[in-house]
């Protein structure tokens, strides 16, 4: 029943090394259950097993007055004082520490620099306005502004809530801003005609229209703000960027090469005693094929010994570089040899060799390798969800947005320190793409029609009940190729020389393109 402070300070190893920090406040991050900033006054009864605090520091804004109950006299660290009986039940909820409208709604502002999430604890009967007072971390005069909190941006909990209604909930914070006391004159702006009323029956044809509108606006709103704008300065941003007027077309060429690169691409299926799934792969050169290492777990079975993978995959599994429309015939179909030697988990890429029938092997991407883009169009061939072959455009996300796009679209699910280390790689390729499972191992391509990537996987997140799709990684073909040939400078050698039959192939691709 001690709370988390007394324990603390009471470890003299832990008391010796915060000597140097006793002008700070401590505070403590919990990484692995809560994944928030929790009060150091909470029981320890409240933390789950397993949990491990990352401590760092604050400055503390001026000495406490001798009314403020809000945090505890010892040290004046911004906690709640601990006097829970040992029958009441502790109610865990977190709360974002920038405010929605009103942005700043805590004490320190080291939590608002590094957007934490604080974890608040409460006990079972008190309302959310109780809790928020008591907890010492948020601004003092809580208790005298209208607020309200939100879930999910719908989902609204007043003050006098329960906190066992948000209880393991992340909720954002709502302070209405105060209303300038000067006087506003409006001036009428004369506005280009850019809106259009929809037909009844259109809107319900399209259910989600509203909530995108919605959310759109709250987008601008949002930019607005941050950037300063007035509305029609903002409309003639989008409208100079994003107008008609920018060109999007693209020539007869560039599809007549996509068509081509993409008889390289094919779609693996496998059984192995029940065990079904299918997967992209492509051709890189010389019958050899390129597909994901998580591919091939998914299809040997978990556990089973790597010395047996060659055999079962040769007796499971088959591929065809012909479903465009109709499920492909027997004779459309290639096995597999059993052969496998060069692979990597942290790369997640495995090499395959196909067994040559009498169509012959299709052609090999080899000679269409580039480096990664920095920016620009990408586009991907495979087969997403086990469909027939399909080719999407998509857009590069750089290093920076990629944290941009988990701090935005999922801040109630992540914090910077839960990024995956994909977000930081420089070795891997993030973008947009509709393409979902059965597409692993897709090649992706840059603009100039040259195989950059390997298409790994995606991060999604729940929304009303679906799953949606975050970002989307592949890996760098130039990192896989050094890899195979640090592992097996041999096989890489066969893997990238050049044959009579592909010099041959290549010289009918340049007819067919001219």
């Amino acid at each position: 029943n001690e709370s988390i402070y007394s324990a603390l300070t009471a470890n003299e190893n832990f008391w010796v090394r915060m000597e140097k920090h006793l002008n700070k406040n401590i505070n403590a991050y919990e990484e692995k259950t809560i994944r928030g900033c929790v009060n150091l006054g909470m029981p320890l009864k409240c933390l789950p097993t397993g949990s491990h605090l990352k401590i760092f520091f604050s400055k503390r804004k001026g000495n406490k007055k001798e009314n403020d109950t809000s945090s505890t006299g010892e040290n004046d660290q911004l906690l709640r004082p601990y006097r829970n009986p040992k029958d009441v039940e502790c109610i865990l909820f977190h709360v974002l520490a920038i405010g929605k409208e009103t942005k700043t709604i805590v004490k320190s502002r080291e939590f608002h620099e590094k957007s934490s999430t604080l974890c608040v604890y409460a006990l079972k009967g008190e309302t959310i306005q109780e809790a928020l007072c008591k907890d010492g971390r948020f601004r003092p005069d809580l208790d005298q502004l209208k607020w309200k909190l939100i879930e999910n941006h719908k989902k609204v909990y007043e003050k006098q809530s329960r906190v066992e209604d948000v209880s393991g909930k992340t909720l954002e914070m709502e302070i209405p801003k105060k209303p300038s006391g000067k006087k506003r004159t409006h001036k009428k702006i004369k506005q280009k005609n850019n809106c259009k009323m929809l037909n009844t029956v259109i809107i319900q044809q399209y259910p989600n229209f509203s909530n995108y509108a919605l959310h759109m606006n709250k987008f601008f709103q949002k930019e607005q703000r941050r950037n300063k704008l007035s509305p029609a300065q903002q409309f003639n941003i989008y409208e100079k960027h994003f107008a008609k007027a920018t060109k999007n077309s693209t020539t007869v060429v560039a599809y007549e090469l996509r068509i081509q690169r993409s008889e390289s691409v094919g779609y693996i299926s496998w059984d192995n005693n029940g065990n079904t799934g299918r997967a992209t792969c492509f051709v890189f050169n010389n019958g050899y094929i390129f597909t994901c290492q998580h591919v091939i777990q998914e299809m040997v079975g978990e556990g089973t010994d790597p010395s047996l993978w060659p055999d079962i995959i040769s007796k499971c599994a088959k591929v065809t570089f012909t479903y465009k429309k109709f499920r492909p015939v027997p004779e459309e179909w290639f096995f597999i040899e059993p052969w496998f030697e060069v692979s990597d988990n942290g790369l997640d890429y495995a090499i395959l060799k196909l067994r040559a029938n009498e169509n012959g092997l299709p052609p090999g991407l080899f000679k269409h390798i580039s480096s990664l883009p920095a920016s620009g169009l990408l586009y991907l061939i495979g087969h997403p969800e086990g469909r027939v072959k399909e080719i999407d455009e998509c857009a590069v996300i750089t290093i920076v947005d990629r944290v941009g796009r988990y701090s935005d679209l999922a801040f109630s699910m992540f914090t910077s320190r839960s990024f995956p280390p994909e977000a930081w790689r420089g070795d891997a390729l993030s973008y947009d793409t509709c393409f979902s499972s059965a597409s692993s191992g897709s090649p992706v391509f840059n603009a100039a029609h040259q195989v950059v990537a390997l298409h790994s996987f995606g991060k999604f997140y729940e929304h009303e009940g679906k799953e949606c799709a975050l970002i989307e990684y592949a890996y760098s073909m130039e990192s896989i190729l050094c890899d195979v040939k640090q592992k097996n400078e041999a096989f890489h050698k066969l893997l990238t020389e050049e044959k009579n039959e592909n010099r041959d192939q290549e010289k009918n691709n340049k007819q067919e393109s001219s």
